[in-house]
């Protein structure tokens, strides 16, 4: 059986697809927020960029959603480094005071947003 393959994210790049199509980004940090959607608590995981729209130099701190993005790319020649993504994840649980998710430890592979889509949950 094939080993699966990590979930990794790299440093910085460009953003693929979504409503941020096109923007340069900077890796910072995961966060695991608490959202209310029409009246029910959710917990949500997000990834926390530093974030510049094409031609403009003045970055901002953005908390990157699924709808935000459809793949963060690298930018051949940038020579970005590619992160581990489950720890920082499961540390993202941690600090919030949340049960990680089931799929964290699995062998299901998963993209990066495949995993910040099912880290989107109803706390139990």
């Amino acid at each position: 059986m094939k080993a699966r393959r990590p979930i990794v994210i790299t440093q910085m790049g460009r953003i693929r697809g979504g409503r941020l199509d096109g923007w340069r980004y900077r890796f910072l940090s995961f966060r695991v927020a608490h959202v209310t959607l029409a009246g029910f608590p959710f917990t949500e995981l997000q990834v926390m960029a530093r974030c510049s729209a094409p031609n403009w130099p003045f970055p901002c701190e953005i908390a990157l959603r699924p709808d935000h993005y459809m793949q963060l790319r690298t930018v051949p020649g940038d020579r970005a480094k590619r992160l581990q993504a489950e720890p920082l994840i499961a540390n993202a649980y941690l600090l919030a005071g949340v049960n990680a998710p089931a799929w964290l430890g699995t062998d299901k592979p998963m993209t990066l947003r495949a995993a910040v889509r099912a880290g989107t949950r109803k706390p139990t």
